[in-house]
């Protein structure tokens, strides 16, 4: 599913969409099917080990103008994890999950007011409410993870969010490194 988002230009950073998004989904397959499933930062949705589901942004500018963002989520739904192996290495689906295929069309209705809801306490500068959700639907904090920023990378253990924006890592020499979301180009996890 893509949702096409016009953020007023103040809304920042962007960057943190596919958080947003991510939030949105483990609140709906939690609270509408009974699943526990987590958020694994910056923007995977997993049940224990497994991945669910996804969520991609990509904003278009004109100039300095923001003109749209696209988020994209992606559910694994009403199909067996075998259907996708190559695509992730241990996935898992609602089908598995529930042990019979879901109404995506209702799924979807509560995916869009969970979305709405994500978005609106963004807007609104309700930070700590964001990292509040966040860290109760979190399963990233304790785990190795090798970050990439530019040319370099930075690998050690998640150990919490300073804010919604900025993740905090103690690196296998003991330092401290604080990373804002829009730096990271990519995300291992070693031990997940």
């Amino acid at each position: 599913m893509t949702l096409i988002l016009r953020p007023p230009f103040v809304f920042n950073p962007l960057d943190t969409l596919p958080l947003l998004g991510a939030l949105a989904v483990a609140r709906t397959v939690n609270s509408s099917l009974g699943i526990k499933a987590n958020v694994r930062w910056p923007n995977d949705i997993v049940v224990g080990r497994q991945k669910l589901a996804g969520v991609l942004a990509e904003t278009t500018f004109i100039g300095n103008q923001l003109q749209y963002t696209l988020l994209g989520i992606g559910i694994n739904a009403n199909f067996h994890p075998s259907e996708i192996k190559e695509i992730s290495p241990t996935p898992t689906t609602l089908l598995e999950l529930l042990g019979s295929p879901i109404d995506r069309e209702e799924l979807i209705c509560v995916l869009l007011l969970e979305t709405e809801h994500m978005y609106e306490l963004a807007s609104s500068k309700l930070d700590e409410d964001l990292l509040n959700l966040l860290r109760e639907l979190d399963c990233s904090r304790e785990k190795h993870v090798k970050i990439g920023i530019g040319t370099e990378e930075v690998s050690g253990v998640l150990e919490d969010y300073d804010t919604f924006t900025k993740i905090r890592i103690r690196t296998v020499q003991g330092s401290r490194v604080d990373l804002e979301t829009s730096s990271v180009a990519s995300v291992e996890y070693i031990d997940f």
